[in-house]
């Protein structure tokens, strides 16, 4: 990675993530914001990769607005209305394309819509979930220090994977899906990520986990962040495209840098569900 990169990188790492935190620990509506905030932006990137020429601009806002709407009820009543939103949004995608002109990709415009929907919008309501109830912005409570730990892990993983990888990675993993990937960045990312999952289950008695605990868990989400990392290189690869975006810089867009969570966050949230169930019974 050369010096221009990492002077590019650092600032943004610097202080994006300490703000992401704060935001966590007030919960409430600040984080009903960034969430709001990672899936318009996320969504416009879908429609982006799978739209990159003669964009139909009316059906990328109809698809944020359906998004958008996904959110809100995520955040009101755990999605009890989903499945009508979804087939009212596909309805609106599809009247609203009718407007687009015969020489306008609709399928293209239609398919990016439903697929920011369930790529996107849903995978990021889990961390509404995840952070708990709405309406609770305690500074202190278990669901901040979930999501937390989901950031940490996450971040631990795709850092630690980049920079050892950049450095030492000989042995390519998928090239032809995302050429960066090493062995060795991946090996010493799941290492890092279960070093900062054991510390948190030591350190933070509110998340009630054992060191060992702690380490599964950052296996686990190691390992879903990695798979995120590549369902998302294979988006930009289908679409010609380097980066999703030129959101961040430095670090490309909304989707470049948080691809990791559309799986990590609902993988999390139904581990712990599955892990409540078990040992309730």
């Amino acid at each position: 990675m050369s010096g221009s990169d990492l002077s590019r990188r650092l600032p943004i790492a610097l202080l994006g993530a300490p703000v992401i935190l704060a935001i966590t620990f007030v919960g409430d509506i600040p984080f009903l914001l960034l969430v709001l905030v990672l899936v318009v932006r996320g969504q416009w990137e879908v429609a982006r990769l799978f739209q990159p020429d003669r964009p139909m601009l009316a059906v990328r806002l109809a698809a944020i607005a359906v998004g958008i709407a996904l959110i809100m009820d995520a955040w009101a009543a755990a999605a009890a209305h989903w499945p009508w939103l979804l087939l009212a949004g596909i309805g609106l995608v599809l009247i609203v394309s009718l407007g687009g002109g015969p020489d306008r990709p609709v399928i293209e415009a239609v398919g990016g819509a439903a697929v920011s929907w369930l790529y996107v919008a849903v995978p990021l309501a889990h961390l509404l979930w995840l952070r708990g109830a709405p309406g609770v912005a305690e500074p202190v409570m278990v669901g901040a220090w979930v999501v937390v730990t989901l950031w940490l892990v996450v971040w631990a993983f795709d850092t630690v994977a980049y920079f050892v990888g950049k450095a030492w990675g000989r042995h390519k993993m998928v090239p032809s899906i995302s050429p960066g990937k090493s062995w060795e960045g991946t090996a010493a990312g799941l290492g890092a990520a279960m070093v900062v999952g054991g510390m948190l289950g030591l350190l933070v008695a509110e998340l009630g986990w054992r060191v060992e605990e702690g380490i599964a868990v950052g296996l686990v989400l190691g390992a879903g962040a990695f798979v995120g990392d590549l369902i998302e290189s294979r988006l930009k690869r289908s679409a010609g495209r380097k980066d999703a975006g030129e959101l961040l810089l430095g670090h490309g867009g909304v989707l470049d840098r948080f691809d990791s969570m559309l799986v990590c966050a609902p993988l999390f949230y139904y581990l712990l569900l599955l892990y409540g169930q078990i040992l309730a019974g």
